[in-house]
């Protein structure tokens, strides 16, 4: 549910459709993913980013194959980010959280592994799940059980910003929401996390076939923060470290930056911005 601060080696990033589309996803997810790479060929810049000679990275979309590593990177991830390190969050606790999390994002079609061209490790991903207004309709293939209390207020502090969103904006009904965004820490400061972002989500592809009104993420660190202001999101709301309550509704002392608080970005697919006039005016 945040996107880290990442960046990485920054490649060529390409979609490779051929071996893109698992059979576990279903002829609907796969017809998605096909439209998307046929957009991405001719509306992706396709700039070569070299970060050292002949060096260069290459995408995959996500499937069941990567469940297990996905889990793993997830769990680096949220070592160093810093909701979960003022929360003394641990792999065992987070654990449900991010089978939840992973689970979602493959039952749906629009997240990404990124690779090192040049010696084919994995150095990022994004998870990327599909979210309704009415819940009921969100995917849940593994339902979330969270018994950690720490993790509980974590996860508590995101279902409050998601609520806000869909108050705030009456008009959306389905999003995409980039829940992880990780860049291995040998690969950071590149830009490759920027370039990750939306890579291969072709905007009118989104909100013509899928009928998707935007793109929602929940982002915890400043430098996550400044990546999507550049990337064209818009701040819609924050959660300051007072508005973290424990089990008791006790207002907890984390020790977070102001820098560092969560955030909601939100970037409108609609051709027209019909998002309310006062959010404009403090985006």
């Amino acid at each position: 549910s945040s996107v880290s601060a990442c960046g990485g080696m920054i490649g060529r990033l390409s979609i490779q459709g051929s071996r893109s589309i698992s059979s576990h996803l279903g002829a609907f997810n796969s017809e998605i993913r096909k439209k998307l790479d046929e957009a991405s060929q001719t509306s992706q810049i396709r700039d070569n980013f070299s970060v050292k000679s002949g060096t260069y990275t290459e995408t995959e979309w996500a499937d069941s194959r990567h469940r297990d590593q996905l889990l793993l990177m997830a769990e680096k991830f949220l070592l160093h980010e810093p909701q979960s390190i003022a929360l003394k969050m641990g792999p065992p606790e987070t654990r449900p959280l991010l089978e939840h999390l992973v689970s979602k994002a493959l039952h749906t079609p629009f997240s990404l592994m990124v690779y090192d061209k040049e010696n084919g490790k994995t150095l990022g991903f994004r998870l990327t799940t599909v979210a309704h207004r009415d819940g009921s309709l969100d995917a849940n293939p593994v339902p979330l059980k969270i018994e950690s209390p720490r993790v509980i207020t974590f996860w508590n502090a995101i279902e409050k910003l998601q609520g806000n969103f869909w108050r705030m904006y009456p008009g959306v009904n389905t999003v995409l929401r980039h829940e992880i965004a990780y860049v291995a820490p040998c690969y950071q400061r590149a830009g490759i996390a920027t370039r990750m972002l939306d890579f291969g989500l072709d905007p009118k592809t989104l909100e013509k076939e899928n009928k998707f009104d935007g793109i929602v993420v929940e982002s915890t660190s400043e430098k996550s923060h400044s990546i999507l202001a550049q990337s064209g999101y818009a701040c819609k709301m924050q959660l300051e470290r007072t508005e973290y309550l424990d089990e008791d509704g006790k207002m907890l002392d984390l020790q977070i930056s102001p820098h560092d608080n969560l955030r909601l970005y939100f970037k409108s697919l609609r051709t027209i911005d019909d998002t309310p006039y006062y959010t404009r005016q403090w985006s």
